[in-house]
């Protein structure tokens, strides 16, 4: 019999992260936000011209594409002003000392020189974001360093060794110099979907004020393989079994990308993937090592097998990561955070941005949620006006009942003449219904120029 594979700390201190991280942080935060995700989703339907909110319902089923050619007109104002040159960001000189214009100029280099690698995808991921702020309030990324090396030869030094062969006897032997090529060395970042940020509702001025952020994705196991070394995975073993068997569908794909979409994964993919959860945040931690500055480098979990908190812990700013399946989930990082300022202070590589700053409410004001009430009017007026158009357009009979019953005659064709008994104009006729829907107009355009000078924005697209 196979040995079962070992924990990385003892099961029970793993068990208790997985409560207080999984069940108590996301689970709870999950649930919290049910509301809130619910409106962002109403709103990106009605962006997406999907007409799934609606007060009036009949024959006619339109979005009218008021939010869209605002939201596409102020797409285009983004776009325009951010993106006419390549220097994206000025730096400002504070300093007075010969140097520090030099250090500014730089730093701007260095800055405008990344954003414009193709490979970080900047203008993408710039309207993205900027459109997410406008239809949520709030918007998310995710940022780190990525290095890539490869070991290659640049040279050859020579060296005299003895043959073995022939003893007293000395060769030259020319031996390869391997030096590690930089393949990328940069900076990166990823808007996050915000169905997929997780954190309690405190009131902040910036996310490095919240006690903790959980970001969740979708991770294969050769991903958890390649980065293994690189982000210092544990209990990789633990978390293959989770990979095995019947292929689900992870919880980020039914929340996200794939909510509402007919495409679905298929049931015996080439890659499977797990649901993984990257939290950012202070926990109870022992420190192990630490290096020459006394910061710590190395930590385990502050916590007995019982869940209480040791003598010897402190409070770390650290990242952990769970991968879950269902019910199952596996602790596959513990670490302090190796992120700090020029100061030594720890912070969380996460960028948030807000749209309208809310008086009360963290997750502040959006474009979406002022436009969505208009937007929903301006839909039911207008199919309430296109309903009563095709009814005024298309004929409609009325007759005595004698003459219909039974009457396979009675339709509209080229040519078709319909048959009655008796006089046709006393015993069927056109009810004629009167198509005037000027106060349709009038309300649709009232609500449009409503909504245009609630953002600012007269569209000429």
């Amino acid at each position: 019999m196979a040995d079962q594979p070992k924990h990385k700390f003892e099961e029970n201190i793993e068990n208790h992260l997985a409560k207080i991280v999984v069940d108590d942080e996301y689970q709870k935060a999950k649930a919290a936000r049910q509301y809130e995700m619910a409106t962002f989703e109403s709103i990106l339907d009605k962006f997406e011209c999907k007409h799934t909110e609606k007060n009036y319902e009949w024959m006619s089923d339109i979005e009218y594409p008021h939010m869209a050619s605002i939201m596409i007109t102020d797409a285009s104002g983004w776009a325009n002003q951010y993106f006419q040159t390549r220097d994206f960001v000025e730096v400002k000189l504070e300093g007075s000392n010969p140097d520090d214009k030099k250090k500014c100029s730089s730093a701007k280099k260095c800055i405008n020189q990344t954003l414009n690698n193709r490979n970080i995808f900047h203008y993408q991921k710039y309207i993205r974001g900027r459109t997410i702020n406008a239809l949520h309030g709030q918007v998310y990324a995710l940022c780190w360093w990525e290095q890539k090396y490869k070991e290659e030869i640049t040279g050859y030094k020579s060296r005299i060794e003895e043959i073995p062969e022939i003893p007293g006897m000395n060769r030259e032997v020319q031996e390869p110099i391997i030096d590690e090529n930089i393949m990328v060395d940069r900076f990166n970042y990823e808007i996050i979907d915000p169905r997929n940020v997780f954190s309690d509702n405190k009131y902040v001025y910036s996310p490095q004020e919240k006690d903790w952020i959980t970001i969740r994705s979708e991770i294969s196991y050769d991903t958890l393989e390649s980065k293994k070394d690189e982000r210092g995975y544990i209990n990789l073993e633990l978390a293959k079994k989770l990979y095995e068997g019947t292929y689900q569908e992870t919880d980020t794909a039914k929340e996200t990308y794939n909510e509402r979409e007919s495409s679905k994964n298929t049931e015996k993919p080439v890659m499977k993937y797990l649901d993984h959860l990257l939290r950012f945040g202070k926990i109870w931690s022992v420190v192990k090592r630490e290096d020459e500055d006394g910061f710590p480098i190395e930590t385990v979990p502050g916590y007995d097998e019982f869940g209480k908190v040791k003598e010897k812990a402190v409070l770390i700013e650290s990242i952990m990561e769970f991968v879950y399946r269902g019910t199952n989930r596996v602790l596959i990082r513990f670490q302090p955070t190796p992120y700090r300022d020029t100061k030594g202070n720890p912070y969380k590589p996460i960028l948030r941005g807000l749209c309208y700053i809310h008086p009360t409410k963290d997750v502040g004001l959006s474009s979406g949620r002022y436009l969505s009430e208009i937007q929903t009017a301006i839909s039911d007026h207008f199919n309430m006006g296109a309903d009563r158009v095709k009814l005024a357009t298309l004929p409609t009979l009325i007759g005595r009942e004698d003459a219909v019953i039974d009457n396979t005659t009675l339709y509209f064709e080229p040519q078709h003449i319909m048959q009655v008994p008796g006089d046709p104009d006393s015993i069927l006729k056109e009810f004629k219904i009167q198509d005037n829907i000027d106060g349709t107009i009038q309300m649709i355009g009232m609500l449009d120029n409503s909504g245009q000078r609630l953002e600012g924005v007269y569209p000429t697209t």
